[in-house]
């Protein structure tokens, strides 16, 4: 290398080139360069790195391909509550939701605003993901809700998962937030799936029954570099607890916070919007015949309370 050669800002640059890429090809599914460009800037980095190891970073992406292996996961207590959800399957069933929603809102002097946000009930592995200063640090199971398994080094390994929120943050006009809780769903697509049972099949090793459990089992490895082999893809659909110094999180409704976690590097739903009262029902119909054509598996809508205040 030459004598002016600067490791630190090489590492920056190389990193901050691999994230571009990632969020290129892992979430917008638009790839600017070829595999074997993305390989050399890799290797690349990791040698680099190899050669620094006073540079070493945790969100550096050489961190995503697995660390060594863990002997049992612990479990954590949630900040705040993951709920599961209630099932409503019929026009019927919707209406009495709404008319439970009204009454329990009246009893407390408010009522039921007409706006929603619709988005599709994803088939997999729920969990919390928590960054502390804009930095992925810690990921956890739903758990019963309460408590969650820790599969932070798991999830560190998951491509499209940012690991840091900085550049995402700068980019959108966002602010970083000290720390900020990010709820979604790992899945694996159908194609991916198809692709994974493929080469089980041909190694002579058993298949996965469906995308769901091969997504949760590849999530509850004990060693993450198995993780890291799996074709996994982190979803986000909410947040728990936010704190962004002092100020109140840059968003009050649903629709504006799934925005922003777009704008922060997260993954999203493509298929979300926000619907009248009448229009909830429909929506979740058409949602129904859209279901063999998406990438994931669904098991329905998820539907929710624009106003976040009103949800809370």
């Amino acid at each position: 290398m030459a004598d002016d050669f600067d490791p630190a800002s090489r590492v920056r640059e190389l990193r901050d080139l691999i994230r571009h890429h990632d969020y290129r090809y892992y979430v917008l599914d638009d790839p600017e360069v070829s595999d074997a460009d993305y390989d050399a800037l890799f290797r690349e980095l990791a040698a680099v790195e190899a050669a620094h190891p006073e540079l070493d970073d945790p969100t550096s992406p050489t961190k995503r391909v697995g660390g060594a292996p863990a002997e049992g996961f612990v479990s954590r207590p949630h900040r705040q509550r993951m709920y599961s959800l209630d099932n409503a399957m019929s026009r019927e069933e919707w209406e009495a939701f709404l008319d439970r929603a009204r009454n329990a809102l009246a009893r407390q002097g408010g009522r039921l605003p007409g706006t929603f946000f619709v988005d599709p009930k994803f088939d997999g592995l729920a969990l919390e993901v928590v960054y502390e200063n804009g930095r992925f640090a810690a990921a956890l199971t739903r758990g019963d809700g309460v408590t969650g398994e820790d599969v932070t080094e798991n999830l560190r390994t998951v491509r499209n998962l940012p690991l840091s929120l900085e550049s995402h943050a700068a980019a959108a006009g966002l602010p970083v937030p000290r720390l900020l809780e990010v709820r979604g769903e790992v899945v694996i697509t159908r194609q991916h799936f198809y692709e994974l049972n493929e080469s089980r099949r041909a190694a002579g090793e058993k298949v996965f029954a469906n995308p769901r459990n091969a997504a949760a089992g590849s999530v509850r490895q004990l060693d993450p570099r198995i993780t890291a082999a799996r074709p996994l893809r982190f979803f986000a659909y909410g947040t728990g607890e936010a704190d962004f110094a002092g100020a109140s999180p840059p968003w009050t409704t649903q629709a504006v916070m799934m925005g922003a976690l777009a704008g922060y590097g997260f993954t999203v739903a493509r298929q979300g919007r926000i619907c009248r009262t009448a229009e909830v029902y429909p929506f979740f119909l058409e949602l129904g015949k859209m279901r063999l054509d998406l990438p994931f598996e669904i098991d329905g809508a998820v539907v929710k309370c624009d106003d976040l205040a009103v949800q809370a």
